[in-house]
């Protein structure tokens, strides 16, 4: 395997390790770094032949599945998150609704 491209499916593989601790806790997760590489490593790739090629199909292939994988764990995050900032939304008018409450009763005593 070239050593160039060897660096760049290492370097997609290590973004997504990062970017799977970082989503974990809770933290945003740039991809620009990750969309430079992956152009790179696609250029790299389309440039050989055939024959060699293929040496890298089942790099690739699990480069994609690990990709996507990051992709599903993002999207639960996401949903995650929408469902606490919903739930923190229906708190907050809750709690209006009751200090209003309690502010009224209080002036009628």
């Amino acid at each position: 395997m070239n050593d160039m491209i060897k660096q760049d499916f290492q370097a997609v593989q290590d973004f997504i390790m990062q970017a799977e601790l970082a989503a974990k806790e809770g933290e945003l997760v740039s991809f620009e770094a990750l969309d430079a590489v992956v152009k790179t490593l696609c250029g790299k790739l389309e440039t050989l032949p055939k024959e060699e090629l293929a040496q890298y199909e089942v790099a690739f292939n699990r480069m994609v599945a690990r990709l996507n994988g990051l992709q599903e764990m993002l999207d639960e995050k996401r949903t995650e998150l929408e469902g606490q900032v919903k739930a923190g939304a229906r708190h907050g008018t809750a709690a209006r609704a009751y200090v209003a409450q309690t502010v009224f009763t209080k002036r009628d005593d």
